[in-house]
């Protein structure tokens, strides 16, 4: 899922501050797939859902962070964004990429290892 592909979140959810939840009435699709991925039962689009949720809603990825004249305010927004910009990371993964990374480097520490028992 990359960025463009997420639709922007109705602006009524957000309160203006980042140290406050979002007004969890205007996201009930997104708290029921929420719930529903915690039970284990959440349908693809239930799943997509919660994805999306999290990334945009709860972590507010896509909103600025700057607070006018409030740097700890700034900063709580910015940490909170931060989250939702890892979990898009993780989905820009290659993952056979990754796991060439780790094959990788376990081949050089056992070799590192066999130079050093010599």
């Amino acid at each position: 899922m990359k960025h463009e592909e997420l639709e922007r979140p109705n602006q009524e959810v957000y309160r203006g501050r980042p140290d406050l939840p979002p007004v969890w009435d205007a996201c009930i699709p997104g708290v029921a797939a929420i719930q529903a991925l915690a039970l284990g039962n959440a349908h693809e689009d239930q799943q997509k859902e919660a994805l999306r949720f999290l990334i945009e809603v709860v972590a507010g990825s896509f909103e600025p962070s700057y607070r006018q004249g409030d740097p700890q305010a700034t900063a709580f927004a910015e940490g909170r964004r931060f989250n939702g910009i890892l979990i898009q990371s993780v989905l820009n993964q290659d993952i056979n990429t990754l796991k060439e990374s780790r094959k990788n480097k376990n081949a050089d520490k056992a070799e590192l290892s066999a130079k050093r028992s010599k």
